[in-house]
């Protein structure tokens, strides 16, 4: 696999972590609106809440994606080409 192409999966391996931490976040909205009260009787951290534990995937992929990408970015070769930087 080259460098660019992996790359790009590493930068939506974050993306996708930033959607289901959204869907994490709507599904605990969800719930908290059903049921008033199922703040009284969990942990802020609570996996068996399914919106907690899609927070928390979420959580793991964003930071798996981006630090991914920063070190294949880190470690690319640097191009002298002029082209490098220019706008497509």
């Amino acid at each position: 696999m080259n460098s660019q192409r992996a790359f790009a999966i590493a930068l939506w391996t974050g993306l996708a972590g930033v959607v289901v931490m959204l869907v994490g976040l709507a599904v605990d909205a969800t719930l908290h609106n059903n049921d008033h009260m199922l703040a009284q009787h969990e942990s802020i951290w609570s996996l068996g809440n399914p919106g907690h534990l899609l927070l928390a995937a979420g959580m793991a992929l964003v930071v798996s994606g981006i630090s991914a990408a920063t070190v294949l970015h880190v470690r690319a070769p640097i191009s002298s080409s002029p082209d490098t930087f220019r706008a497509s």
